[in-house]
């Protein structure tokens, strides 16, 4: 295969990003939508006009598939004069899950289980159309700009003989496959299973520890079992070595693949597989994914914040990075029939504002019907707009969900996404909800390193996933940043790790409105365009309004305040622990919000 660039007409400013045994991958711009795009160019040529007849009806099939939120949008396809095809593709700039492989890369089994159930629901969609992918692996999932993962390369196995195994990897390969056998929709689940092994482990399942998978190594190992791993979850163990049966027929399909990884309890009471020497699996970071989210709640104000803030001669270039990066796509409530009306604003308080924030793992928009939400927020801006309140309201609170009885807060996203949790708030609070936002926190906090690193002042020593902490100034910068404000258990209380994260939101704003970053135009601009990229807002709130929004805001770090809606005690219902709301504070809070009075409640309750 060349090393130089093809020649594609339309497609210019080629630079390589990758290559390997099987294609070249090169980002290039494509000329009439000024985009940037990847391009991958399959080291195989398609010499027979049957083979190139299969490849470009597979990839027509592979565009249809593209608006699939867990499938990498293809743009274009075709072959080379050389025969070599190739695919135009939405460009990922963050790389492919193979990087997770790496220990200092390891992803909890929960954020793992979410990218299987992603993944296994585009495997679905792509057997309900007659396509097989037959060659799932970590390389061909990749993350996008906003974190989200993405299956690839639709289209390019396919282009050899069925029952071939060129262009399959090894090591992922179902043992059918090895004995080149007709490849079918079982295959991609187990390629699929063993994907989820490596990731969990950081090698496939039959790779010898240490070695590489040869296909003689293959053949000898087909029938052997493979062991469960140790300190993992028994039935996400269970979920993955189904789909790892060397039996085509007892796999499940990827539709019950999906559903039997959505349905695993991954809590912290979950058992979990046994091992020699295996040791307790530490702490789930989840909770702390859900403190850092109230941080990040402000942080999104702040930005808007940052855009007043800056210099006129480049506030065009701000506004442009935020307006191109921010993405929509999530619907308010309507009014329903009868009574079930939407609470209206206060006439002498109608210019306030209210946000509600809503957070996930992986900002997915499938999750929106698919799973429960990780945090929610609620988020007041005053009037004057120099003031903000960020009201968390803890996942296990006890609420009545409109339509659905009483239920914890975080079941309203799983029963009816984004419209039903606004519903559930304005139910909770009678006030009306203005907007609605989606936040990717692990995202967020690594905009640490567009800012080459915050530093902040330590107060308890602590080590972590291979990170020490020393007391006194501390520089983060990346996963080191993200592990700080995660950690909590052994020395780091709760209120510890929220001193953690409140830390390091306040140098992230600070820093990011310092004279070292406002007065340089393209470092802010990119900093201001990466933040936007991790938020998702509703249809309704468009460009205008957010620069209207960001024009009349007069905030600072110092005038938002963390607060949280007033709960009871906690009590158990079905044996599991929720939170009841204080119902005669709530009526307060309630007030405060409509009539535009939230600064005497939080004198009056500074903690919420």
């Amino acid at each position: 295969m060349p090393t130089r660039p093809p020649d594609i007409p339309g497609i210019s400013d080629w630079r390589p990003l990758a290559r390997g045994g099987f294609a070249a991958v090169w980002q290039a711009r494509q000329e009439t939508l000024d985009r940037l795009v990847a391009v991958k160019v399959d080291q195989r040529t398609l010499d027979s006009e049957t083979e190139r007849r299969r490849f470009l009806g597979e990839a027509r099939t592979a565009g249809n598939l593209s608006g699939h939120p867990g499938i990498v949008t293809v743009h274009d396809a075709g072959i080379l004069t050389d025969g070599h095809p190739y695919l135009v593709m939405k460009l990922c700039p963050a790389g492919s899950l193979s990087r997770w492989l790496r220990p200092e890369n390891r992803q909890s089994q929960e954020r793992i289980r979410s990218v299987g159930v992603r993944i296994a629901d585009a495997l679905a969609a792509a057997h309900a159309q007659g396509m097989l992918h037959r060659d799932v692996k970590p390389a061909n999932i990749l993350i996008d700009s906003y974190g989200n993962p993405g299956l690839a390369d639709f289209g390019l196995a396919t282009a050899s003989e069925p029952g071939s195994p060129e262009g399959i990897t090894l090591a992922y390969a179902p043992p059918e496959a090895i004995r080149r056998e007709p490849p079918t929709e079982f295959g991609d689940v187990y390629q699929l299973a063993a994907t989820l092994y490596a990731l969990l482990s950081g090698r496939p399942p039959r790779e010898p520890i240490g070695g590489r998978t040869s296909l003689d190594d293959l053949i000898d190992r087909l029938d052997e079992p493979i062991a469960p791993l140790p300190g993992v979850n028994e039935d996400l163990m269970r979920v993955v070595l189904d789909g790892l049966s060397p039996v085509p027929g007892e796999r499940p399909t990827a539709a019950e693949f999906r559903d039997r990884l959505a349905a695993v309890d991954l809590t912290d009471g979950a058992q979990t597989t046994p091992g020699p020497g295996a040791s307790a699996p530490k702490p789930s970071p989840k909770r702390g994914r859900r403190l850092g989210l109230i941080i990040v709640g402000a942080a999104v104000l702040c930005l808007l914040a940052v855009l007043v803030g800056s210099t006129a001669v480049y506030l065009y270039e701000i506004d442009r990075s935020v307006t191109a990066n921010i993405s929509r796509g999530i619907d308010l409530p309507v009014d329903g029939p009868g009574g079930n009306k939407r609470p209206m604003k206060d006439p002498q308080a109608d210019q306030t504002l209210d946000y509600v924030l809503i957070g996930t793992d992986d900002g997915d928009p499938k999750l929106d019907r698919q799973g429960r939400s990780d945090s929610i927020m609620l988020v007041h801006l005053n009037q004057d707009r120099d003031q903000a309140y960020v009201l968390s309201i803890p996942r296990d609170t006890w609420v009545t969900i409109p339509g659905h009885g009483k239920n914890r807060i975080n079941a309203a996203y799983s029963l009816g996404g984004a419209p039903l949790v606004v519903r559930t708030l304005e139910t909770l609070t009678g006030a009306r909800m203005d907007h609605v936002a989606m936040i990717d926190f692990q995202g967020f906090v690594n905009l640490t390193e567009d800012l080459e690193g915050v530093t902040v002042n330590n107060r308890k020593p602590f080590s972590t996933h291979s990170y020490t902490f020393p007391e006194g100034e501390v520089t983060l910068s990346g996963d080191a940043a993200l592990w700080y404000v995660r950690e909590r258990g052994g020395l780091l209380s709760e209120l510890d790790r929220a001193e953690n994260q409140r830390n390091v939101l306040k140098a992230i704003l600070s820093k990011g409105v310092s004279a070292e970053v406002v007065t340089d135009p393209l470092r802010f601009t990119r900093f201001v365009g990466n933040a936007a990229k991790r938020i998702r807002v509703d249809n309704s709130l468009n460009d205008s309004e957010l620069r209207s929004t960001a024009l009349s805001l007069r905030l600072r770090p110092g005038n938002i305040k963390m607060m949280s809606v007033p709960l009871g005690k906690e009590r158990k219902v079905n044996g599991q622990p929720v939170h009841s709301v204080d119902s005669d504070q709530l009526a307060e809070l309630s007030q405060a919000l409509r009539k535009d009075t939230m600064a005497e409640y939080a004198q009056k309750y500074p903690r919420g």
